[in-house]
């Protein structure tokens, strides 16, 4: 026995015997620690030496070899055992150890080139006892029979290190060997290393390569652990908290059904790899109701911490690279994970709140059954536990790739799950999803960089079969397979978001498809699809942009591209879905329509097409916005379509907006235009459907009509426009097509049809009862075309209204009867009719191709112009060549509306008012048109103001000037046209003295008036006026009152201009001018009475009247009236009363009046129609007028005065204006 290491103490042991004492049991003298050296071929413990029993140390450099226990056995820790040369082998049934040490705190050496064997079941290679033991293994340790294990230590804090290899089991009887372990760690806070060069091998049934029970062990790999047999894991960590590394270059293989790589059993266990895991069994079926795949790693607990930066490869049926069945674990991805085998899985997360990374270099691949059969795997799977809010994390930098039918990248069966997706997603098969949301709000981010990409039949690249799930599409979704829709939301309430920069590619399949309800697509990216529709199993596919089944909203500000035929840029089947489109959508393809409202209850729809939106389609029947009920064409459909920006169709029968059913709402105020032969701007086939153009609707092909009603009740407005064809050589390019009964159509102001082709309408009309108002231009041209055309149908109306403008012919068909064509009373018109010819009076008749005429108000009611006393359309026979084709008459229907006859009084008091008002500075005269009398003027010699004195003695020396402008409006009422008025004159005054008693003025006034009549002021009548005539002053000065009178002879100049429509003329104008002259004599006295109220207030009282007569020469107003010379007298009598105040040199006024205006003989005026006389009496032949005036007077010095007003009236008559004066005085 050899003791080189010195003098070494055993220490002393203490127990409490009893209750009373504490005894020391120890060696009286010290024990001194042993060194043994076993040499040679030994059979028996320890060879023979000890006892071992603490601070010894053993060295071993030969063999032991027993079969009775243990080779090597220690007691009382803090031993050291050195296996140099040789090794130990122990055989026996039960319990063959190698080196069993029973104390802690012992270092155990197996050094290399040294082997340990143990032979029997529950055997040991090291076994070491009561924590804080060192075991390094740089040989060799085999064992084999079950319960056998190479390392096991008990007690906590072990630390093993393995640089050579370690085999459990035996490879010949693997399938009868089980629970044997590479190391068996049963305390806490071990830690394990297989260096590199290091090795565990298992073999046998549950025969794990390092088995951790308890908690916060610490396990390092750079070596390889690999394991053969069912269930044997390659690292089993059953406890908490504990750490295991992979190192690159380290190894876990495991290739036994059911066998995990590396399996946390525990939670807040940290596992990482560099290195590389691969398993290779299928999963265990053995016990019902268990589910054993063979992981990659398994974490069971939660809060787990794994990093792979290395690979993870398993190929078993059902495998998952890493399983996280706990809470809150984090998985972050640098590396690959590699998955071979059906129903596998990458990443499974079965708890709540679990965050997943995978890193720009990370990779998930799945491969199927030699890469073809992978069927039902998964790269990342998020299912739950006993709990369905699960909350997990997942972000993929990386890439995720799967090959196999039923293969899912992403799968989220859980609730309120996060994914992004920054990197790659691709899978290859049937049913493979890129990501499947199978729970409810989850969010899903494919951010900018990232790609989803599915390639097989039904393989969508986000598919959420929940409801209220949040998809993003930053990034870029591309699917080839039929049926593989880009993001395919299932339930309800979901958002999906394509952002600026995203795009979803598919070929047939759908960009974008919701089948629940209130679901919500905002489209700022691009969705692009292609493929044809098709049949399978007796169902229809579709390649569409977006479809949506109800309640939808959908909000597209970027672009949609669809190229196949039946492929649509949006289609909504079912009801209340609201569309918005502020971007692009493209179709390609036949029956390719931009926006399809299709289904059984497509009900209550709301379809905007914005400023800047567009749709664009290109197919034959490729209609821009289609709206069809499958069953129930009579169904009440209330849906809205509002087009602000444009829809253009190329393709026969491509409408540019095509309304199938019911209760529509059409409103265009941006543009449709469509270039193939039967393409519709607008087709209503449905009943009872408004339509609004304040846009413009443009059609090129033949039969294709701006706006086509095919179905009955449908009210159409125009106040944009229309036009169809350019081509004078095709045909039935109508502008509005009345096709159904009881339609209304109005062109408004402003708006026009412009139709150019052979046979072609502006407004054709061919049911019954419809009628068509026009208040805009309708320009046809073509041969056998007409501007407005009733083809048949009995009871259809046009009504034409001031402002119409027809510019082509005016026919009614032979299987058209009871036509009527109503001209607005305020309009002229001479109008070039065919049709049929009547039995009786032109323009009366109720039979095939035959018109009654008419004349309405403003409201389309039969006008008070068609008494015998008023004006009426006349007829007059032309040549037939001059109306459309298949008119067996042709005639000219004439209406002149005497505006300028009727409102010539009111005219001429207006003008007559003004010049009465610019008599004398501060006025002298009366008027009523011009809102003011002679109460108005300033002081009269009766007046007390300082500036009286001395007026009549100083007037035969005065000169005087008045510049006046005035404006008046009158409202149309039922017997007047509108009017505008603007007059401008100037009067000049110079005194002549007869003798003393006498003043008066010589005065000469120039005026010219300009009138509109007429609410387009399609008539004007311009009148100058020179009158010349004296003012007598103070004619009775012994009466009290200042009494003026005042006469004048006149000349006035009448400049006529009216706008006649006429459908024979180019732009359907024909503007006459023409003039003529009339004499005129007025007469008046202007009376006022002052009383002084103090020195420098008087009140004034007035009473003033005037009598005109005029004499208006004969003109003609074109080819068939001529108006007789016409003689008019006019009487005006007027009351008012005022103040006025004086102070130094300024004097002010205010006043008021009442003036009654009469036309006493004129009313009735001659006139001739084509050679036949006719007269005409004038409406509202009395007024009576409400006057103020405000004015001043002011002496600038003793020669000079200057004065001002301003005056408004209104009279009952609806006339009503203001004016406003200015004068000079000069006193020589």
């Amino acid at each position: 026995m050899n003791n080189p290491t010195g003098i070494r103490l055993k220490f002393c042991h203490a127990a409490l015997l009893g209750t009373t004492a504490l005894v020391c049991l120890s060696v009286v003298e010290p024990v001194f620690a042993e060194d043994f050296n076993i040499t040679g071929n030994q059979t028996t413990t320890n060879g023979g030496e000890g006892p071992i029993n603490g601070n010894d140390s053993v060295t071993l450099n030969g063999t032991i070899t027993t079969t009775t226990g243990y080779g090597i056995s220690t007691t009382g820790g803090s031993n050291k055992i050195s296996i140099e040369t040789g090794g130990i082998e122990a055989t026996r049934d039960s319990k063959p150890v190698g080196i069993n040490n029973t104390g802690g705190s012992t270092e155990t050496l197996v050094k290399k080139g040294t082997t340990i064997t143990t032979n029997g079941k529950k055997g040991y290679g090291v076994f070491s006892g009561d924590g804080l033991n060192e075991t390094i293994i740089d040989g060799t340790i085999e064992t084999s029979g079950e319960l056998s294990h190479a390392i096991s230590v008990s007690g906590g804090e072990n630390k093993t290190t393995v640089s050579g290899s370690i085999v459990t089991g035996d490879p010949n009887e693997n399938t009868k060997t089980k629970n044997s372990y590479g190391i068996r760690n049963e305390g806490i806070g071990n830690e394990t290393t297989v260096s590199a060069g290091g090795s565990i091998k298992t073999y046998g049934t549950s025969s794990h390569g390092i088995y951790n029970l308890r908690d916060g062990n610490e396990t390092t790999v750079s070596g390889s652990i690999s394991t053969q047999g069912k269930t044997a894991y390659g690292i089993y960590n059953e406890g908490k908290s504990n750490v295991t590394t992979i190192e690159a270059g380290g190894s876990i293989e495991t290739t036994g059904i059911g066998a995990i790589g590396i399996y946390n059993h525990g939670s807040g266990s940290t596992t990482t790899v560099k290195g590389s895991i691969l398993t290779t069994g299928d999963k265990d079926t053995s016990v019902e109701g268990v589910n054993a795949p063979s992981d990659g790693i398994r974490n069971l607990g939660g809060n787990n911490t794994t990093d792979v930066s290395g690979t993870v490869i398993t190929k078993g049926v059902g495998a998952r690279g890493i399983y996280n069945a706990g809470r809150s674990n984090t998985t972050a991805l640098s590396g690959s994970i590699i998955t071979e085998g059906n129903n596998a899985r990458g990443i499974v997360n079965s708890g709540t709140g679990n965050v997943t990374t995978i890193t720009k270099t990370g990779t998930i691949t799945k491969t199927g059954t030699i890469k073809t059969t992978g069927n039902g795997s998964t790269g990342i799977r998020q299912t739950y536990g006993e709990e369905t809010l699960t909350e997990n994390i997942l972000t993929v930098e990386g890439s995720i790739s799967t090959e196999g039918k039923n293969a899912r990248a992403i799968s989220n069966e859980t609730n309120g799950n996060k994914t992004t997706v920054s990197g790659i997603i691709s899978t290859k098969g049937e049913i493979a999803y890129g990501i499947y949301n199978f729970g409810d709000s989850n969010e899903t981010t494919i951010s900018a960089g990232g790609t989803v990409t599915t390639t097989g039949i039904s393989s969508h690249g986000v598919f959420n079969e929940g409801n209220t799930n949040t998809t993003t599409v930053s990034g870029d979704i591309d699917t080839t397979g039929e049926k593989a829709n880009g993001v395919y939301n299932k339930g309800s309430g979901n958002v999906t978001t394509i952002e600026a920069g995203g795009s979803i590619t598919t070929q047939s399949a759908q960009g974008v498809r919701n089948t629940g309800s209130g679901n919500t697509t905002n489209v700022a990216g691009s969705i692009s699809t292609k493929g044809d529709r098709w049949q399978e199993d007796g169902k229809w596919y579709y390649s569409d942009g977006i479809f949506n089944t109800a309640s939808s909203t959908t909000d597209v500000s970027g672009t949609i591209t669809v190229e196949g035929n039946s492929a649509r840029g949006i289609h909504n089947s079912g009801g209340n879905h609201k569309t918005t489109v502020s971007g692009s959508i493209y179709t390609t393809g036949n029956a390719s329509h931009g926006i399809a409202l299709f289904g059984n209850t497509n009900i209550n729809n709301v379809t905007t097409i914005t400023e800047t939106g567009i749709i664009k389609t290109a197919g034959a029947g490729s209609n821009g916005i289609t709206q069809l009920h499958a069953q129930d064409k009579e169904a009440l459909m209330n849906t809205q379509i509002t087009v602000d920006g444009r829809i253009s169709t190329e393709g026969r029968n491509a409408r540019g907006i095509s309304n199938e059913t019911n209760g529509n709402k059409t409103t265009v105020s941006g543009s449709i235009s469509t270039e193939g032969e039967i393409a519709h701007g607008i087709y209503n086939s449905g009943n009872s459907n408004k339509t609004d153009v304040a846009g413009s609707i443009t059609t090129q092909g033949e039969t294709a009509y701006g706006i086509y009603n095919f179905g009955d009740s449908n009210t159409t407005t125009v106040s944009g426009s229309i036009i169809t064809g350019s081509d004078v050589t095709t045909s039935s390019k109508h502008g509005i097509y009345n096709l159904g009964d009881n339609n209304i159509t109005i062109l408004a102001p402003g708006g026009s049809i412009t139709t150019t082709g052979v046979n072609t309408g502006g407004i054709f009309q061919a049911g019954d009862n419809n009628t068509a108002g026009v208040f805009g231009t309708v320009n046809s041209s073509g041969t056998g075309s007409a501007a407005l055309y009733n083809a048949s149908g009995t009871g259809n109306t046009f009504v034409l209204n001031e402002t119409a403008v027809i510019i082509g012919s005016i026919s009614a068909g032979n299987a058209a009867s009871n036509n009527t064509l109503a001209l607005s009373e305020d309009a002229d018109f001479e109008l070039t009719i065919g049709g049929a010819p009547n039995e009786g009076e032109l323009g009366q008749g109720t039979g095939p191709g035959q018109w009654t005429l008419t004349v309405v108000d403003e409201q389309g009611l039969r006008a008070s112009t068609q008494s015998s006393d008023r004006q009426k359309v006349e007829f007059v026979a032309v040549d037939l060549s001059n109306c459309a084709a298949g008119s067996t008459i042709c005639y000219e229907a004439v209406y002149e509306e005497p505006e300028a006859e009727d409102q010539i009084d009111e005219i001429a008091n207006i003008d007559n008012g003004a010049l009465i008002d610019s008599l004398s500075p501060g006025g002298s005269g009366g008027g009523s048109g011009g809102g003011s009398s002679a109460s108005g003027g300033a002081g009269s010699d009766k007046s007390s103001g300082a500036g009286a004195k001395g007026n009549v003695q100083t007037r035969s020396n005065t000169v005087w000037a008045n510049v006046y402008g005035i404006k008046t409006t009158g409202d149309e009422t039922d017997s007047r046209a509108e009017m505008k008025s603007r007059t401008a004159g100037f009067t000049i005054g110079v005194p002549i003295r007869t003798n003393n008693d006498l003043n008066w003025d010589l005065v000469f006034n120039m005026s010219d008036s300009k009138n509109k009549l007429g609410s387009t002021g399609d008539q004007e009548l311009n009148v100058q006026s020179y009158n010349l005539g004296a003012v007598f002053y103070n004619i009775a000065p012994s009466s009290g009152w200042d009494v003026d009178a005042f006469g004048f002879i006149g000349y006035n100049d009448y400049d006529q201009e009216r706008d006649v429509r006429d459908n024979t003329e180019a732009d359907g104008i024909d503007t006459r001018k023409f003039s003529y002259s009339g004499n005129e004599i007025l007469l008046g006295f202007d009376a006022e009475y002052y009383k002084p109220f103090n020195e420098t207030l008087d009140l004034k009282f007035g009473v003033n009247g005037f009598l005109s007569h005029q004499k208006i020469d004969s003109y003609s107003t074109g080819e068939y009236y001529k108006w007789d010379t016409r003689n008019m007298t006019q009487g005006s009598i007027g009351v008012s009363t005022g103040v006025e105040h004086r102070k130094g040199a300024l004097m002010a006024y205010a006043d008021i009046g009442v003036d009654y205006v009469t036309l006493l003989s004129g009313k009735t005026a001659d006139y001739s129609f084509n050679g036949q006389s006719r007269s005409f009496t004038a409406s509202d032949t009395d007024d009576v007028y409400g006057k103020v005036n405000v004015g001043f007077e002011y002496n600038q010095s003793e020669n000079v005065i200057i004065d001002g007003k301003l005056s408004g009236f209104s009279s009952t008559g609806g006339i009503s204006g203001y004016a406003a004066t200015l004068g000079i005085e000069v006193n020589f």
